[in-house]
């Protein structure tokens, strides 16, 4: 039989019955009939490229149009914080120069909190930068809304005073009772993924607990416990001993725990976003409502002045200012967004800037000694020695004050005067540094500081946040000293900037210990 050169082989052509099923012998070169008639289930390959074209087109015009609406490309507008006082341009410059007011110590008393300044205006820097990429915008609108939407909170709240402290005396007995030190932890956030935290905020609770004054040890504990229930329950000695108490052997200084919380995170707050400040007041901590020292970005004014007649605390938070008002042009680099160091800190380290919370901790001033520590923090034994040396008292066994301190020797340490009161405790992070050495740059431990409260430092922390003296690009951080290590923008950063830059060009003289 003889065929044309490409003619398709049927089975007929070989009698059907002995044509192998092999798919080399059942070739066909025309497509099936359903994808002939438009049945088939697939688009065709162009139809696909042209769909991915379509959506690929759609995606860059909604990009462009959301950067022309939320990207800025000028800096904030220089008004007047908490004042009409009006400002000069110079002629000759672009920049309208204010002289930063400086903050005035009208009380020697540290518990005295200094006046706010009248007015506050802040630096305006020159308008020289170039248009930042899309991307970069988009993020400091971002950070710009969700750093002030919690400040909403204050229009109708305001800070919480401190509860009295209990009798310095003992009511029954007569005996003076020691002091009580401030253990203050920090709650910015409660989502499914911070509650694992509220675990370790009830052990770091107990070991506080257990290491202070009025803690019975375990032997007496369950010596009592088998004589109450031998007493309740018979002579069964496996009832007295049923319920073992665990505990420390006590120290000599009380103690009050409390929870600095975000308004992200107000028991006040209906819903899930409340019920980590609701658990932490249950079992034990006392919780307290704070504003960041200054706002991160300049807070808008309020519309709705019928809300409170007699001002809120809403007001006198946006007559603080914000980050970075005062900033001089030194420390901006060429084409820097001016939101580039606010959007910084609103990502940096664990918590952003509501990390700045733990800096109230200097505002405790009711109390002699403050601590503050992370939920990840446990405490094995007293720190008495460590608050004997900062309150200026000599040990029970020791001629010399603060000898029995385990103080570091490492390179960035500094001498301490064991004559005088420490007005700071704190540990570095030394595994935290990009690139390590001798004289690299070392950040505080985020989870432990000690100080004495004092309301001036507290305001001096403030004023540092007004200049935002950081320098990004390359990152050489604050003053261009203190930077380059893990947390350096927020809590980590500042800490060493004031003991070690602001404070001693200040001529304040500080006496702060670093802990091994």
């Amino acid at each position: 039989m003889h065929r044309r050169k490409g003619t398709q082989i049927s089975e007929t052509d070989h009698g059907g019955d002995n044509l192998p099923s092999s798919p080399t012998t059942r070739r066909r070169k025309s497509p099936p009939s359903s994808i002939k008639n438009g049945a088939g289930k697939h688009p065709s390959k162009v139809g696909l490229g042209i769909m991915l074209v379509v959506l690929f087109s759609a995606l860059i015009a909604i990009e462009f149009i959301a950067y022309r609406m939320l990207g800025e490309t000028t800096p904030p507008p220089s008004t007047s914080i908490g004042s009409t006082a009006d400002t000069t341009t110079s002629s000759d410059s672009d920049a309208q120069i204010v002289t930063n007011a400086a903050v005035h110590e009208t009380n020697n008393d540290r518990n005295s909190f200094p006046k706010q300044n009248d007015a506050l205006t802040p630096t305006k820097h020159p308008t020289t930068f170039q248009p930042t990429k899309a991307r970069e915008g988009w993020q400091a609108k971002a950070a710009r809304r969700d750093s002030n939407a919690p400040n909403q909170f204050w229009k109708k709240h305001s800070p919480e005073p401190l509860p009295p402290l209990p009798p310095d005396v003992d009511p029954t007995t007569g005996e003076k009772l020691p002091p009580v030190i401030a253990y203050v932890t920090t709650l910015t956030k409660c989502g499914p993924k911070h509650r694992g935290g509220l675990d370790g905020a009830a052990v770091l609770l107990h070991s506080i607990r257990r290491n202070s004054y009025g803690w019975v040890p375990m032997e007496k504990q369950t010596e009592q416990s088998k004589s109450d229930n031998t007493q309740n329950k018979g002579d069964d000695d496996n009832d007295g001993a049923a319920r073992p108490l665990y505990g420390g052997e006590g120290g000599r200084y009380r103690f009050r725990a409390y929870v600095i919380v975000d308004p992200n995170a107000s028991p006040q707050n209906i819903g899930k976003s409340g019920e980590c400040a609701r658990f932490l007041r249950k079992i034990g901590y006392t919780v307290l409502h704070r504003p960041p020292l200054v706002p991160l970005f300049e807070l808008p004014d309020d519309p709705d002045e019928n809300s409170n007649p007699n001002g809120s605390h809403y007001d006198e938070l946006k007559s603080l200012g914000y980050v970075g008002m005062h900033r001089p042009p030194s420390s901006l680099r060429a084409g820097e967004h001016p939101d580039k160091l606010r959007k910084f800190m609103h990502n940096d380290g664990c918590c952003g800037y509501t990390e700045m919370l733990k800096l109230h901790v200097y505002g405790m001033v009711e109390h002699e000694l403050a601590v503050h520590l992370d939920f990840d923090s446990l405490l094995l034994r007293p720190m008495d020695d460590l608050f004997d040396a900062m309150l200026g008292k000599r040990g029970e066994d020791e001629n010399e004050n603060g000898s029995k301190l385990p103080l570091a020797t490492l390179p960035r340490t500094r001498e301490v005067d064991r004559t005088r009161p420490i007005d700071a405790a704190f540990t570095r992070d030394y595994n935290s540094v990009n690139r390590p050495g001798p004289d690299a740059p070392v950040g505080y431990q985020g989870g432990f500081l000690a100080v004495r409260p004092d309301a001036r430092v507290l305001e001096r922390y403030r004023e540092v946040l007004r200049t935002g003296d950081f320098l990004l690009g390359p990152r050489d951080g604050w003053g261009g000293k203190v930077g380059g290590f893990y947390g350096d923008v927020t809590f980590q950063g500042i800490l060493p900037y004031y003991y070690e830059q602001v404070a001693p060009k200040e001529g304040v003289a500080h006496n702060e210990a670093e802990l091994d």
